[in-house]
């Protein structure tokens, strides 16, 4: 399930990449963020796990939600104005790296996770691999300046934050969710997250609503990603949290970057070099040593 997570990630990271550039990354997560609630919560009613919100605990509430706002609203907005800004081969790799190893560490040290040898060997072997993934793609050039204007502090500012949101996220999400089906706890989640998303971008950037319903393009391209990343893949993720655990789902989630290598060659004529063959080769072994070790 983590690795599936993975692949839709790699998926729609790369559309918010060019969303992120084209329209304001506020109202790219304000409808991501709706059309995924509105896939959950028919999905959850139809099913029958809303049915376990009614007796949700206060502190499971805070977790789901709180979660959904330090992920989502938060980490996931930052996400799509840094790869806008500084290009998708430096911040995708710097934050998957960055998330690994402050969730693995926190899952171990703060929730009792078990440190197994695959974790400690596949989680090295993934981020390495991911490196070589990405270490050789130019970032892409972007309007106001993009990453030729920034400073290297600011972009390690950007890959810190992002990385300890998705970080304190996963740890409170699973430490708090208790035993609630995952499609009651994203049908949570994920409105709380888009409604406080929403009230943010009305107060700081009411003018870049009208970028995205100005142009269809962007609009059906935003809402693409919250049905197959947020959506979707996000119910992935929280199965697989209550499943293995956040240590190890978030070293296998870190597969995104060596699922984008196809898609780059198939979709966008990209050359499969050796490093990016060899990153391929090291994130799919330490993803098999997570799961089998």
């Amino acid at each position: 399930m983590a690795l599936t997570a993975a692949f839709l990630w790699a998926i729609t990271s790369t559309m918010l990449r060019a969303l992120g550039q084209a329209a304001s990354p506020l109202w790219i997560g304000v409808v991501r963020l709706w059309v995924a609630s509105a896939f959950i919560l028919l999905v959850a009613t139809v099913l029958g796990d809303a049915m376990a919100l009614p007796g949700i605990t206060p502190g499971a509430a805070a977790a789901v939600a709180g979660s959904g706002i330090l992920a989502y609203a938060a980490g996931d907005t930052l996400y799509i104005r840094a790869l806008a800004r500084f290009g998708m081969g430096s911040v995708f790799p710097a934050t998957m790296s960055g998330f690994i190893g402050l969730t693995v560490l926190g899952g171990v040290v703060l929730l009792g996770e078990p440190f197994t040898p695959g974790l400690g060997v596949g989680g090295a072997a993934i981020v390495a691999g991911v490196w070589l993934l990405t270490r050789g793609r130019e970032p892409v050039a972007v309007s106001g300046g993009g990453a030729a204007g920034a400073s290297r502090w600011e972009e390690l500012a950007f890959v810190g934050s992002i990385a300890a949101l998705w970080t304190a996220a996963t740890l409170w999400l699973t430490w708090g969710q208790g035993d609630l089906p995952p499609l009651a706890v994203g049908a949570v989640r994920t409105p709380v997250a888009a409604i406080a998303l929403t009230l943010l971008a009305v107060a700081a950037d009411r003018n870049g609503a009208g970028q995205l319903v100005g142009n269809w393009r962007l609009l059906v391209g935003a809402a693409t990603a919250g049905l197959v990343g947020t959506g979707v893949g996000s119910l992935l993720y929280i199965l697989a949290l209550q499943d293995a655990g956040a240590a190890r789902t978030a070293v296998l989630s870190s597969t995104s970057p060596v699922w984008g290598l196809p898609l780059a060659i198939l979709v966008l004529g990209e050359r499969a070099t050796p490093a990016r063959l060899a990153g391929t080769a090291l994130a799919v072994g330490g993803a098999m040593a997570v799961a089998v070790l």
